[in-house]
């Protein structure tokens, strides 16, 4: 969509807050998001430009750009919905960087906290995908 994708200023890996931007609440996917965030699971290095045409939705403190929509039903997302605690763990052991930036505490850290978010992220992630397919139909 003509953006710009670069390193981000810190990695995000593990869970963050994110937060809807004013335009998420009349948007059909993340008006359902809480007006005080929902903790969600990043794996990323990058970041990237906002594309001209597109709509914030949602930003993170240390990388901002997290959603945004163009058009009336094209989505890009930074953050993973659709991860499970299975698919963490695939991750992490298939990771070496990611292991070795996070550290042993900092794997600890993700792993406690995956059942503290994961419940809530997963049914956010329900929602979207059915409004995106109501969206579609």
């Amino acid at each position: 969509a003509g953006a710009t994708i670069t390193p981000a200023a810190e990695r995000e890996l593990g869970w963050y807050r994110l937060v809807p931007t004013p335009e998420a609440i009349s948007d059909p996917l993340f008006a359902h998001l809480p007006e005080q965030g929902l903790t969600v699971f990043q794996w990323h290095g990058e970041s990237f430009s906002l594309p001209e045409s597109a709509t914030l939705l949602a930003f993170c403190e240390k990388v901002p750009h997290q959603a945004f929509r163009i058009g009336s039903s094209q989505y890009g997302l930074q953050f993973h919905v659709e991860i499970t605690k299975e698919t963490i763990g695939k991750w992490l052991d298939a990771g070496e960087s990611e292991r070795n930036h996070l550290g042993e505490k900092g794997i600890a850290d993700m792993l406690a906290a995956t059942p503290l978010h994961l419940t809530a992220m997963q049914d956010f992630c329900r929602h979207i995908c059915n409004a995106w397919l109501n969206l579609t139909k």
